[in-house]
């Protein structure tokens, strides 16, 4: 296989869903089995929030919330805080070496505005939640609970909905 074809099968073409979906469970198994932690994304940036709000002065770490998920030590220190930085580093490479990293605009402002709206949602959610529900339905299935039967058929029916 030459790079070029490699490139345009693996980092220019959109992959299918099912085979990435699978994918994604099995290296979420491995990640379980090797670190004996489940995957956590809103967790870790929540926690670099708090450290970030440590910087400016504010005590954070006196809040429950916190307390609750431990503040402790940094992102080079926590596993989901490696798991996250390289997340982004294979991200960054991927999309360097198709060619696909472009810095633009939205052409309508109002999208800006509905990205901002979207967000402070989904993160209020995953805030009340206790995490997100990538990770409800990823850290269930290595550790075969009950609770991940949960999510499928509700991202199911609520898929077409949100269209």
């Amino acid at each position: 296989m030459t790079w070029q074809s490699f490139k345009q099968a693996w980092l220019i073409r959109f992959w299918s869903p099912v085979p990435a979906v699978i994918a994604a469970g099995i290296l979420s198994t491995y990640y379980f089995g090797i670190t004996g932690t489940f995957w956590a994304v809103t967790g870790e940036f929540t926690r670099w929030g708090g450290q970030l709000l440590q910087l400016l002065g504010v005590h954070s770490e006196q809040w429950g919330y916190y307390q609750l998920i431990h503040l402790e030590g940094s992102p080079l220190t926590r596993i989901d805080g490696r798991m996250i930085i390289g997340m982004f580093g294979g991200c960054l490479a991927a999309a360097l070496w198709a060619n696909n990293v472009k810095l633009r605009l939205p052409r309508s402002r109002i999208r800006i505005a509905q990205a901002v709206a979207g967000g402070i949602i989904a993160g209020f959610g995953a805030r009340l939640a206790m995490g997100c529900n990538l990770a409800a339905f990823f850290t269930g299935i290595p550790q075969s609970a009950r609770r991940s039967a949960l999510p499928p058929p509700f991202a199911i029916c609520g898929s077409p909905a949100g269209r």
